[in-house]
């Protein structure tokens, strides 16, 4: 897996009916990117069945990570992003 992208949010849009932008990115030209498209999962090497050595990329706070990625079962994708030697895992569930 080389990236992953955002192609779906439960709420893409603001009031106004704007799409949502990547308002943190810590490079000011690139924080009227829409969410929807943007890639937020890098480089990534497969090794014993996880992606490892890749960034998840934060659009909240606009912080990159290192992560790891694996599956868990054929529809629910594990992945865990690094902060020194800290460490938070989420679940991500394929949609039907």
């Amino acid at each position: 897996m080389n990236y992953g992208k955002i192609t779906w949010l439960k709420k893409p849009n603001d009031a106004r009916g704007k799409p949502f932008t990547d308002t943190e990115n810590p490079d000011k030209s690139k924080r009227n990117q829409p969410l929807i498209g943007l890639i937020i999962l890098k480089n990534f090497e497969y090794k014993d069945n996880e992606w490892i050595n890749g960034t998840i990329y934060d659009p909240e706070s606009g912080k990159t990570y290192t992560c790891t990625i694996w599956l868990s079962d054929k529809s629910t994708l594990k992945v865990r992003g690094y902060w020194g030697i800290f460490h938070e895992t989420q679940t991500w569930t394929k949609t039907k």
